[in-house]
């Protein structure tokens, strides 16, 4: 299947994604995070899917909002004269985009992102909502939004706090809108890994999706929303013990698992 904005290639249950508008730093306007969101879950839903890593094409991973693209809907938002109408509209397409954004939270598939060259305002929503981040020793970020005039909608200021170990830190960032670097996206906690460069990072998040491509795709998928859901805040750990269990009694097969030892430990099922 071919996409307008992102180039996608699957092998050995691992795809990546390559936001594909490196002309325009791989900026997002409404087409791609709306293409954004299918490829995702259209990925989410192959059976030959098991892990994703996201990057960008070209130096960049991504500029952040098309702001071109952002002026022309707001002088169309604009156009209708009546207060409550452009506040409906407004919220609307605000409520698709985070939608859009945060797809990699949504979904069963744990995502991978590589934070390299510019990486800007809507691309730091981006990373705030995939499983694992890296990034390259030459990568500039920044929470950009405060710069432009508008107040960060997209989930960076509603996740961050959530991944961050520092949060006078992340307040700094996104009242200020400085750009910071891979030194102060380790600080925050915001990454797992600094690599030096594209390539190698490139190689660090193929070497991690592949050892996580080698486990069960229910147990995988069990790891990524138990994780996800207290990330998000919606679940107690009594709440969160309680739904792995009901999971786990679905999924968890006894002769799977025997076999599965039996293999591990070298003995057949009689042997247990």
């Amino acid at each position: 299947m071919t996409w307008e904005n992102f180039e996608v290639k699957t092998e050995d249950f691992i795809a990546h994604v390559e936001i594909n508008r490196p002309r325009v730093f791989n900026a997002f306007n409404k087409p791609t995070w709306r293409e954004y969101r299918e490829v995702l879950l259209h990925l989410d839903q192959s059976n030959d899917v098991k892990v994703i890593i996201l990057s960008g094409k070209g130096a960049n991973f991504s500029s952040g909002l098309d702001l071109r693209d952002a002026f022309k809907e707001f002088v169309d938002i604009g156009s209708h004269k009546d207060g409550r109408t452009q506040e409906r509209l407004l919220l609307e397409h605000v409520n698709e985009f985070q939608k859009c954004i945060g797809t990699p939270a949504e979904i069963n598939t744990p995502v991978i992102c590589l934070i390299h060259g510019i990486a800007y305002g809507l691309a730091i929503d981006i990373a705030s909502a995939v499983a694992i981040r890296l990034v390259t020793k030459d990568a500039k970020l920044g929470i950009k939004e405060i710069s432009v005039g508008i107040t960060a909608d997209i989930g960076t200021l509603q996740r961050l706090p959530h991944i961050a170990g520092n949060s006078s830190l992340v307040n700094q960032l996104a009242l200020t809108g400085q750009e910071f670097d891979y030194r102060v996206a380790e600080k925050l906690g915001l990454v797992s890994e600094v690599v030096a460069s594209k390539q190698d990072g490139l190689q660090t998040c193929f070497k991690i999706a592949r050892e996580i491509a080698q486990h069960q795709t229910w147990c995988i998928s069990g790891t990524k929303q138990m994780l996800q859901q207290m990330l998000d805040g919606s679940n107690t750990v009594d709440q969160g013990l309680k739904n792995v269990a009901v999971y786990s009694s679905r999924n968890l097969k006894p002769e799977a698992f025997i076999k599965l030892l039996s293999n591990m430990f070298g003995k057949n099922k009689s042997k247990l």
